[in-house]
């Protein structure tokens, strides 16, 4: 054989292996690429069970917020609705007052007839009546504690001499009216002595002048009670309710003072009234 022909030999079989060679990397690649896939689908499975979980919570969380948030909602329109009913009920009780005061109004009003009074007991309640105006023109506008107290120990100078002589039982009415604006004046005499005898103490000074409730705000409510139903004048109680409404324990201690001498007034000008007529020669 020739070299012609071995070369001529060679060359098919080196063909032959040049496909076999192809053949498999075709197939390799083929089989690549199937686990490729293969991996990239459990790969996009886990992540779908993790974002369906996470959108689980939150929705959950969600769910948990929202209660909450309706739960909160429940207990603010619970507690309005209180409220409410408190304040619904203190009205009631206020216009039961007031109605009640007017009917005290209208008794006193039948009572104004000229009554037959011992000259010694005339002499002290006229006597009584130019005191009291002379103190209730002052408060109108008091300028100081000592100027005050003089005025008001004459006052009750005055009534405790009629006490001791006795009122006659056809003026009750306005002795009781007389002494409720004694005891209007006293209440204002003690807060101002309180407001006075913190002087050294700016703290407690502070405190006391913008909030005397603590101290006096019971007492400023009953005596508009007993001012309201023995004048049938809500004057007073009105200005006094404008402060210390709905609970609102709050007042500045010169206003509750100048309120006591306003709340002071309507008995004495109502016992005033009815002592004139009954006094009359």
């Amino acid at each position: 054989m020739s070299a012609r022909q071995a070369e001529e030999e060679v060359e098919p079989e080196q063909g032959t292996n040049w496909v076999a060679l192809s053949l498999v990397a075709v197939v390799a690649i083929a089989m690549g690429a199937a686990g490729g896939f293969v991996f990239g689908d459990k790969r996009g499975r886990a992540n779908n069970a993790r974002e369906t979980a996470e959108a689980k919570a939150s929705s959950e969380n969600d769910a948990r917020a929202k209660e909450q948030a309706e739960a909160k909602a429940a207990q603010l329109i619970a507690a309005s609705e209180k409220a409410i009913d408190d304040m619904k009920a203190v009205r009631a009780e206020v216009d039961a007052a007031r109605k009640e005061a007017e009917t005290a109004r209208q008794e006193l009003a039948k009572e104004t007839t000229r009554t037959d009074v011992p000259e010694d007991v005339r002499t002290h309640l006229v006597a009584l009546l130019a005191k009291c105006s002379k103190l209730q023109t002052y408060t109108e506008q008091p300028a100081s504690y000592r100027a005050f107290m003089e005025h008001y120990a004459d006052v009750k100078s005055e009534a405790e001499s009629v006490e001791l002589i006795g009122w006659p039982k056809a003026l009750q009415a306005e002795e009781g009216l007389v002494k409720l604006a004694v005891e209007s004046w006293e209440l204002g005499r003690k807060m101002w002595e309180t407001k006075i005898g913190l002087s050294g103490r700016p703290l407690e000074e502070f405190q006391f002048n913008i909030n005397a409730a603590p101290m006096y705000g019971k007492s400023l409510r009953e005596l508009s009670a007993k001012v309201t139903k023995a004048t049938g004048d809500v004057t007073a109680a009105d200005k006094l309710d404008a402060i210390l409404k709905e609970g609102k324990d709050t007042i500045l201690a010169d206003f509750g003072i100048k309120w006591t001498f306003l709340a002071a007034g309507q008995p004495f000008e109502k016992a005033r009234e009815g002592l004139k007529a009954k006094l009359k020669r």
